[in-house]
């Protein structure tokens, strides 16, 4: 059952394509907003209904023409210690004006989706045997990491420089892959206290709008799914323990049952 505390119930993306790449090859700058709105707030977020969280909405995205970016951006270093550089980029962003800061000190529904320049690789320590996260492919921040006092700056941030040439479609479809995988997962889970729903599903490669992306958990189907399958509306009624035999539909006090009627219902439940 979905739950306010863990979840975005309302997602609003902000696209950040840092590197000068973005900015020499403005066709790939706008296949990736094209993706990520496809993402974000198309029926990709309908299985996302069922945690509790409604179809997203998107800002233009901000180009960063950064010509000399880091080789490297790490989260936790090789000896697992938490080093949070993305954070930290981010703040210096929004400190300089370059990108907006969270609506409010409590806001739980802007998450940054960041698309870094190929010279820069994103580090996460992934075990001993694989200290700088080789094969990790993108990660997201769970509200675990940041400074105190509030805010919270949630992101996510996806590894470009194994998807080949900036200026193909192919390298934005190679970013599908892994930005639709880190956006569920933190849209269902930004607190680190649920599951992460794109693990169970990784290489299950499926096409939507012309996009290549990956399936998702869904809890109601017990396995992956496409994320712009329909909603099961029996699953619905059931999950909120609606009695079908002794009430009608319009019980439910609506007009229209919908991905968001049936997500902002499963909040509470």
């Amino acid at each position: 059952m979905a739950n306010i505390s863990h979840i975005m119930p309302k997602p609003l993306a902000v696209p950040i394509f840092w590197g000068h790449d973005y900015v020499a090859n403005p066709t790939t700058a706008n296949n990736l907003r094209q993706m990520l709105s496809d993402l974000v707030t198309g029926p990709f977020t309908n299985g996302l209904a069922q945690y509790g969280v409604q179809r997203g909405s998107m800002t233009a995205p901000i180009i960063i023409d950064d010509r000399n970016p880091p080789s490297t951006i790490t989260y936790t270093d090789s000896n697992n210690q938490l080093k949070d550089e993305i954070t930290k980029q981010l703040i210096k962003w929004i400190n300089a004006g370059t990108v907006p800061p969270p609506p409010s000190p409590t806001d739980i529904n802007q998450l940054y989706l960041i698309i870094p320049p190929p010279e820069t690789t994103p580090q996460l320590f992934n075990g001993a045997s694989d200290p700088i996260g080789n094969g990790v492919q993108g990660f997201h921040n769970e509200g675990r990491t940041n400074p105190d006092p509030p805010p919270t700056y949630y992101w996510a941030i996806v590894k470009t420089n194994d998807v080949g040439d900036p200026a193909t479609l192919a390298f934005v479809n190679g970013i599908a892959v892994k930005i639709g995988h880190e956006f569920v997962e933190q849209c269902a889970d930004r607190n680190g206290s649920f599951e992460e729903i794109g693990d169970p599903c990784n290489n299950t490669l499926v096409t939507y709008r012309g996009w290549t992306v990956q399936q998702y958990q869904s809890d109601w189907d017990n396995g992956c799914i496409n994320g712009d399958k329909p909603i099961s509306l029996k699953r619905f009624l059931i999950a909120i323990g609606f009695d079908v035999q002794h009430n009608g539909l319009r019980s439910l006090g609506t007009s229209t049952i919908n991905i968001d009627f049936i997500a902002s219902t499963m909040q509470s439940h």
